[in-house]
């Protein structure tokens, strides 16, 4: 009969080891608690000052006040659509910031104090499975070690974004505690409640990432492997969990309305344009065997690997049949093997299974290949390198008759120069993960022909060259940026996006609107509803003296904007303020008048469409109006010296002394505040 808890010498044991694993994945992992944000972790922690109109930053800002909102809204958006819904992530960045503030340090802290949680709670786990199949400790604990160690987790520990695949694999694993301690009750009470906590186990986990689907796969196996075999509890366990997410979905759509599935766009997925079951079936061979050497010879590490990186593989690419080599004969084992429930069956199922689902065959996933994708696999992957190397050294620990377990040196050794080897390569990743600048520019020495790794790179640059006080390093980097998108065009020349961004670096700094206006164009005929490629070129035209042309491009980027002006609210606003200033230049006033007008019914706390209005109306010697106008933008920007004092000197001119004594009054007291600072 197995047993259900660990007891007496063996808790003393497990707390020991627990310790020297909290220690080591501080040790393999402490120099990630210095790094600040890369890879997108903004996206979903902090307030970014630079982007006040991200649509994530507010929920996660407003502390344990946005909880109610995070749990029925999406986790994010794009600029087409919403999507995912992750809950429990979202909350721990808000409890985090109420606590914390915006601190990248503390939230890797906690990062890697999840993973070192996770570390040991697969160590009880693996002790409680193996236990009972008479295996000796040394076996869990090695599988451990080689897990914690793994070079392949690194992005999962330091990026911060990445704490959903933290948070489900935990909550996954104590599910899996909960349903084997379900098999193994034998009073209704005690099943009752290790399958109620299963499935509550289960549901936290779905609330961090959808893909804790795939347990749907791993418990009823791991039951099956590990205990002895009753179809009936097991069905009933495989039932609960289903009943999860079938929940899970109902309570989704109660909540949250007008979900979408996240776009994949060519540049990181080909295969998302017209590809068949068929012309996937040799890229998910491809894709196997890549993730099989990323489990062995972890190097090198890429924070992307989609287009070009990893290649559309065809039956050509001799990796495809490398693969079949492989993996058939491995399939064909555990097939053999299954009803004897033998270990390395287990593992292939788990390895192979997981990872199906993140082959592209099913889906084009998005990069193609991601080392997140590898976080269960790994450990399928791991139990089998520990079950090879204990029976290459002739080590019994699946012998229950023996009672003393004896190392060979040889065994040490292996073990040694291995976790050496991936734990020296986990805390120098560590530092390249430092920020987003030192990731992207030590990735692109191997990703040269990855689309998205040199725009990513370039657009990291770009908004740090005006900041940069040095002349010389400020010329460096706009030619690193303009290099990076050039490139990534070279790869892919439909990426719209970087037509536009090179244009703005050359636009901008360059000031050479004569090129960058063929380049804004050139993304508008990609996408014609484009509004930052519309507002820019109105801004290039503007330049050349090209009026018509410049009112032309920025009435397409009001029209366009305003179709969704919740996602280009900082370009809409601008587009409407300097296409107010060319209907000006043409003194086109009505029209002028109008958009102002329009723009106020838009954004009715934007003073600037109020000063807008008082210039249109003073200029039309509507003072009188005018001057509503003004007061009214200036309640919206009191500290405003000269507007202060442009509106007093109106009220003068129209003899209301008092109102004007009003306004000249608290524009001294302003001149003299500005002066005691």
């Amino acid at each position: 009969m197995p047993r259900t808890h660990i007891a007496g010498l063996e808790k003393k044991v497990f707390r020991k080891w627990s310790l020297i694993i909290l220690v080591a994945t501080f040790v393999l992992y402490g120099n990630s608690i210095g790094n600040e944000y890369a890879l997108d972790d903004e996206i979903v922690t902090v307030t970014n000052p630079d982007n006040p109109d991200h649509p994530n930053h507010p929920r996660v800002a407003k502390g344990f006040a946005g909880l109610g909102e995070i749990f029925t809204t999406h986790y994010a958006k794009s600029n087409k659509a919403s999507y995912g819904y992750r809950p429990l992530v979202l909350a721990s960045y808000a409890i985090e910031y109420q606590f914390f503030g915006a601190n990248p340090h503390v939230s890797h802290f906690f990062n890697v104090l999840l993973y070192a949680l996770t570390c040991i709670l697969l160590f009880y786990l693996l002790l409680k499975l193996f236990r009972d199949r008479k295996f000796h400790m040394i076996f869990p604990l090695f599988i451990t070690f080689l897990f914690l160690a793994h070079p392949l987790h690194t992005e999962i520990v330091n990026n911060i974004k990445s704490r959903d695949e933290l948070l489900f694999f935990l909550f996954g694993l104590l599910a899996i505690v909960m349903y084997v301690r379900f098999m193994d009750a034998q009073k209704m009470s005690k099943m009752v409640m290790y399958l109620l906590l299963g499935v509550f186990c289960i549901f936290l986990a779905a609330l961090a990432k959808k893909t804790t689907v795939a347990f749907l796969g791993v418990i009823p196996f791991t039951l099956y492997f590990f205990r002895t075999t009753n179809w009936k509890k097991i069905g009933i366990a495989t039932l609960s969990i289903a009943s999860v997410f079938a929940t899970f979905v109902l309570i989704k759509k109660g909540l949250v309305k007008g979900d979408h599935l996240r776009e994949i766009l060519y540049f990181e997925n080909p295969l998302v344009e017209g590809s068949s079951l068929v012309d996937r079936i040799p890229v998910a061979l491809y894709t196997y065997a890549y993730y099989l050497k990323l489990m062995v010879l972890p190097h090198p590490l890429s924070f992307y690997y989609g287009y070009n990186y990893v290649p559309i593989a065809g039956w050509d690419n001799i990796w495809v049949w490398i693969s079949v080599v492989i993996h058939l004969p491995m399939w064909g084992y555990a097939i053999m093997k299954l009803k004897s429930k033998h270990v390395l069956a287990y593992c292939i199922i788990i390895y192979t299974g997981v990872l199906f689902g993140f082959s592209n065959l099913p889906l084009p996933i998005v990069g193609i290949v991601g080392e997140r994708f590898a976080y269960i696999p790994t450990l399928g992957f791991c139990i089998a390198v520990g079950w090879f190397l204990l029976k290459a050294f002739k080590v019994p620990f699946d012998d229950e008759k023996v009672k003393t377990l004896k190392i060979p040196n040889g065994l040490k050794a292996a073990l040694t120069i291995l976790l050496l080897l991936y734990s020296g390569r986990v805390i120098v990743r560590n530092m390249d993960w430092e920020n987003h600048l030192s990731l992207y520019r030590h990735d692109i020495q191997h990703l040269e022909n990855s689309t998205k790794a040199h725009s990513l790179l370039a657009g990291t640059v770009a908004p740090l060259i005006i900041k940069e006080p040095s002349i010389t390093l400020r010329k460096q980097m706009t030619e690193e940026a303009k290099y990076h998108f050039r490139r990534a065009l070279e790869i892919y020349p439909n990426y719209t996006t970087c037509y536009n961004n090179l244009g703005t670096i050359i636009y901008s700094f360059d000031q050479d609107y004569r090129t960058a206006k063929p380049l804004f164009l050139t993304a508008i005929k990609q996408d014609s509803a484009y509004v930052e490629g519309h507002f820019n070129a109105g801004m290039s035209y503007d330049k050349l003296g090209m009026l018509d042309s410049s009112m032309y491009h920025y009435q397409k980027a009001v029209f366009f904007g305003n179709q969704h002006p919740e996602r280009v609210t900082g370009i809409l606003k601008r587009a409407y303020s300097n296409l107010s200033m060319a209907y000006v230049k043409r003194s086109m006033v009505q029209e002028a008048t109008k958009l102002n007008l329009d723009a106020i019914d838009l954004f009715p706390d934007a003073p600037e469409y109020y000063l807008n209005l008082g210039n249109l109306y003073a200029a039309e010697y509507d003072t009188i109006v005018a001057l509503s106008y003004y007061e009214k933008g200036f309640t919206m920007v009191p500290n405003n010296y000269r507007l202060c004092v442009h509106i007093g000197q109106l009220y003068a001119a129209i003899g209301n002394q008092q109102k004007a004594g009003e306004y000249f009054q608290k524009a001294q007291f302003m001149q003299q505040s500005q002066q005691q600072q």
